[in-house]
């Protein structure tokens, strides 16, 4: 005769991370901005297509 089983334990619900429980970055930032290894920022917001435009016939980095 086998030994009874014992009863499974109950699941535990993960623990939300700071960002589930106060909403997404995406909710949260407007611009980030991202500093380079050469030490220039570069600044990640919403570019119209006529700037989109202009920055691609500019070429490489401003500055």
């Amino acid at each position: 005769m086998a030994a009874p089983r014992a009863p499974p334990l109950p699941r535990r619900q993960p623990k939300e991370s700071p960002m589930e429980a106060h909403g997404k970055a995406v909710d949260s930032i407007a611009s980030p901005e991202v500093l380079l290894h050469d030490g220039t920022r570069l600044g990640c917001g919403e570019t119209s297509d006529e700037e989109y435009a202009r920055m691609e016939r500019q070429g490489d980095k401003p500055g």
